[in-house]
């Protein structure tokens, strides 16, 4: 690598709150502070919850790339790697793997599917493309799993935000932190709400979530203890949020790292979590957490009742976790390592691409799989419901006005989706098909309406929170 910087672009697919995209953000703007030319590209568009220091392409789409402009590009999913591997001379692909992704992708909801690994991911990782990842557990994985080395670059931690600070009381109530989304069956939410619960059979346990996720509110209603959500809290709003909790819980059957417990540490807030592969790179059981078997309740709850009832515990702890963020977790060192490994990565021949053939065959097999829903697709869905929506107002209101046919257009076009069970997207289309059918079914106009009329109003009802003792903190629309 000469001494004139790179220039890099950053593809992601989405720019949502995450632990995931707050990372690649602060790589890319602290590589721009060092010189190097940045640029983001987001198929999801600018990010609602923060502004970017790093110039975003307006363009969404990886086909628009022009890899002249660029000496690396980063695709920031597994899946982009064969979208884009076939495209980007003579810019250089460098693959930022923050997870061994094989695991979001299973078959199912259960933990027994969740931890097999999917073939077609897997293939993505063998490929000879170069690889950064911030979690030696990763690093550890893909070296296992996929017979390939990885370069690592630790991240690091905003030490103006996240640092030791007061801690707040809550007159014998135990406030117990989860954070991410509780409808993603591998962040184990469920699992660690089942814990609260048994705890609060004694105890006086507040469930407190910083999530990013909007739908069925109605589940915290099953659960005895209050739940407390804070939606979409920007950074600087979360180290409040930890020091007002007893415990920070990590439930989940799998994190490439875990940001949150490193964040809790930073605070001063003791953490439990499971033992999630990530969490190895950290955490040392009895010294700076407890650790709790993943997808088991029990365990779970029987490490958060020791933390919350024995304060010597709680404090050793405490004590550790400071300590681990006081010897560790530096950006300056982490971007150091990061330049370390595009410096190597130039220096190496690059490698060979497979053929167009090969490479688009692997998309369509992770397509088919359910590892990824192309961004056409995504697109395709929001215009058929838009178009349904409004069908449905129209035949609602007991008009037709070319409405049905309009639900039959909409029903023809989501048919070829529903095709393969497999794909990410088949629940929703399905859904949808269903419900053009049914109301194609029904002939009658007067029935018609009369059931959309119902179907309204047990949506309405489900709207509101429907939980009494849930209140919800909300930052950004």
């Amino acid at each position: 690598m000469t001494a004139v910087r790179p220039r890099i672009l950053f593809c992601l697919a989405t720019t949502a709150l995450s632990g995931g995209v707050k990372v690649v953000f602060e790589i890319a703007s602290r590589l721009q502070a060092r010189g190097y030319p940045v640029e983001i590209l987001a198929c999801a568009g600018p990010p609602r919850w923060r502004d970017l220091d790093v110039p975003l392409l307006a363009s969404r789409d990886l086909e628009s790339v022009d890899p002249s402009r660029y000496d690396m590009i980063v695709a920031t999913n597994a899946f982009m790697v064969p979208m884009l591997w076939g495209r980007v001379a003579p810019a250089r692909l460098v693959f930022y793997a923050q997870d061994y992704e094989s695991f979001h992708h299973a078959p199912g909801a259960t933990y027994a599917e969740f931890m097999a690994d999917s073939p077609a991911m897997r293939a993505v990782y063998e490929l000879a493309t170069p690889i950064i990842t911030q979690s030696r557990a990763v690093q550890r994985l893909i070296r296992e799993r996929a017979g390939r080395n990885a370069w690592y670059a630790p991240l690091g931690l905003n030490r103006a935000i996240f640092h030791e600070q007061p801690r707040a009381t809550h007159a014998g109530r135990r406030r117990v932190l989860f954070v991410g989304n509780y409808l993603m069956p591998y962040k184990g939410m469920r699992d660690g709400f089942e814990a609260a619960a048994a705890l609060s059979r004694d105890l006086d346990v507040e469930v407190v979530l910083a999530t990013q996720e909007t739908r069925e509110r109605a589940l915290f209603a099953a659960y005895p203890f209050s739940t407390e959500v804070h939606l979409r809290p920007p950074e600087a709003a979360m180290p409040a949020i930890y020091v007002s909790c007893d415990v920070y819980c990590c439930a989940s059957w799998y994190e490439g790292l875990g940001l949150p417990a490193l964040e809790a540490f930073a605070c001063g807030v003791p953490v439990v979590s499971t033992r999630t592969f990530g969490v190895d790179d950290y955490g040392i059981d009895g010294t700076n957490l407890l650790l709790a078997d993943a997808h088991d309740p029990a365990d779970l709850a029987a490490k958060l009742r020791r933390l919350l009832t024995e304060p010597a515990l709680a404090r050793d702890l405490r004590e550790g976790g400071l300590e681990t963020i006081r010897r560790a977790y530096d950006w300056d060192e982490g971007i150091d390592q990061f330049e370390h490994a595009l410096r190597e990565i130039a220096r190496e021949p690059p490698p060979t691409p497979p053929g167009e053939t090969v490479l688009a065959d692997m998309v369509v097999r992770l397509e088919h799989d359910g590892c990824f829903t192309p961004l056409a697709v995504f697109r395709r869905y929001d215009r058929v419901m838009s178009e349904l929506d409004a069908a449905v107002a129209v035949l609602t209101a007991g008009r037709d006005a070319g409405a049905l046919a309009k639900v039959r257009e909409v029903r023809d076009a989501i048919a070829p989706l529903i095709a393969n069970p497999k794909a990410q997207y088949y629940r929703s289309f399905r859904a949808q098909y269903d419900l053009c059918q049914l109301m194609l079914g029904l002939e009658d106009g007067a029935q018609l309406s009369a059931f959309l009329t119902k179907r309204r109003a047990r949506r309405n009802a489900h709207a509101p929170n429907p939980a009494p003792a849930l209140r919800e903190v909300r930052y950004l629309d």
